[in-house]
């Protein structure tokens, strides 16, 4: 049988506490909440953080613990937002169980790994409409990564996607023929779909069906100079046909406006649209490939994307962009 993990120590070798940190560095990602053996002690629960994604962010997660009931049966979960608690009473629905550890005369007896080892966020809503009629999702309902429709439907239902409405999987489980169309809430915005258009499938089966929304923006026209708020990330930041004139668009910096790592800001130059200059402050913008930095040149029917690498730099790439 082939060795499938060659790092493995040896037993003449030297230094062997190089190759035991830089095994276990390889499986940083596995570690995702597991036990934190050093900060386990009495009825205090110790874990390890790491990164997730959540909601297209990604996100930083701390170590961290918790103190559990004593002399009763802990469940140890996580919310899609990395946040960690335990009840006396059973896994919650929609939230990812990670341990059951029993508890008798102040110190942990036993620990049950109830970890999936991808750990992807996932949450479920069950919705069930009769007839035709339109469904607008809250940003908290929308936070769940399945939509499932249940019950019998007819003519036409609309879902309307709050904005950062990320990787959405819509799942058909009803009776009926009928029209799905997936729109932004309010009418504005963008819906982009996987793999299908708009109006997505008329059906009369009961067979489960699924598509991705990958991304559900609001859209803020803007036709003037602009420094970006805390409530533009994620956001469709639009220079409109209508203003002719060439405007200067500055990324504020972290220090004014701390976006999480991750962050993406997406510029659009419209047909016919002034020259529009993407600055920053005092923060560093680099352009992807070249990696120079300074203040770059959008002009119309052009397409650029910001995103937030660290506390204090840019990456920023795109279309018709100089």
């Amino acid at each position: 049988m082939a060795n499938t993990f060659p790092n493995q120590i040896q037993a003449n070798q030297s230094q062997k506490e190089v190759t035991a940190n830089q095994d276990f560095l390889a499986l940083f990602s596995a570690s995702l909440f597991a036990n934190n053996y050093v900060t386990t002690a009495a009825l205090t629960f110790g874990y390890f953080g790491g990164y997730v994604v959540v909601d297209g962010v990604l996100t930083n997660i701390s170590d961290g613990t918790l103190t559990l009931a004593d002399n009763t049966t802990n469940y140890i979960e996580t919310t899609r937002a990395g946040v960690v608690s335990s009840n006396t009473t059973g896994f919650t629905v929609g939230r990812k169980p990670l341990f059951v550890v029993v508890t008798a005369s102040s110190i942990i007896t036993s620990i049950l790994d109830q970890r999936v080892l991808t750990q992807t966020f996932e949450g479920y809503l069950t919705l069930s409409v009769a007839g035709a009629a339109n469904v607008t999702l809250t940003q908290a309902q929308a936070s769940n990564d399945i939509l499932n429709l249940t019950g019998i439907l007819t003519g036409n239902i609309t879902v309307f996607l709050p904005a950062i409405a990320w990787r959405k999987q819509i799942r058909n489980n009803t009776t009926g023929g009928f029209t799905l169309t997936v729109a932004p809430t309010g009418g504005t915005g963008v819906v982009v779909i996987q793999g299908s258009s708009v109006a997505l499938w008329s059906d009369g089966t009961n067979a489960t069906q699924g598509i991705s929304v990958l991304e559900s923006r609001t859209q803020n026209s803007i036709s003037s100079a602009y420094t970006t708020v805390s409530s533009d990330a994620g956001k469709q930041l639009l220079h409109p046909s209508a203003d002719i004139t060439a405007r200067t668009w500055t990324i504020d910096s972290n220090a004014n406006v701390p976006y999480p790592i991750g962050t993406e800001l997406r510029f659009i130059n419209q047909n016919a649209a002034g020259t529009l200059t993407i600055a920053i402050t005092t923060d560093t913008m680099r352009l992807a490939g070249a990696g120079t930095v300074g203040s770059r040149t959008l002009t119309a029917n052009g397409v650029a994307t910001a995103e937030k690498v660290t506390a204090a730099e840019w990456i920023i790439s795109g279309t018709n962009l100089t």
